[in-house]
């Protein structure tokens, strides 16, 4: 039964999270077009295929903070600043894999991903680093705080 409590506090967790990281750091800050300078791109991406971007960043957020996790646990990383810095490492080994992979064939048009990182080069690669940062912090605090108060009310021992 404890599993299944932690299973269902981290994925509460994590999809609050990343509603609110993505609002922030998309619709309110807006990081990706400050970052890459992508107005169209950006556009085209979070506003023009709004669902369809909200679902792909959904597991793709994920897959990397759960990579990210294994680096985190294999290196018994305790300090919160050590876990963003193995947060960032990660992104920049997955995003960057992604920039090579899209920037080492021929751009292709039909393809969001070949356009983005082609149009943005290398700081489509930071605004990950940026986003996976923001997005690890805030679960953290919320992870934290959530246990801490379902502890006082004894869901959790």
């Amino acid at each position: 039964m404890a599993i299944i409590n932690e299973i269902t506090l981290f994925t509460t967790a994590y999809f609050i999270t990343f509603i609110v990281t993505t609002t922030l750091v998309v619709y309110v800050l807006h990081l990706p077009t400050f970052i890459t300078g992508q107005t169209k791109l950006v556009q085209e991406y979070y506003y023009e295929n709004f669902f369809k971007s909200f679902v792909l960043d959904l597991f793709l957020v994920l897959i990397y903070l759960l990579i990210s996790q294994l680096g985190i646990y294999w290196l018994n990383a305790n300090h919160i600043m050590t876990r963003i810095i193995i947060v960032a490492f990660t992104t920049l080994c997955i995003s960057g894999g992604f920039y090579l992979f899209f920037t080492g064939r021929p751009l292709d048009k039909g393809s969001f991903f070949s356009k983005w990182f082609y149009a943005a080069g290398f700081r489509a690669v930071l605004y990950d680093i940026v986003l996976l940062m923001i997005t690890y912090t805030i679960l953290m605090i919320m992870l934290v705080k959530t246990k801490d108060r379902i502890k006082m009310v004894g869901i959790i021992a």
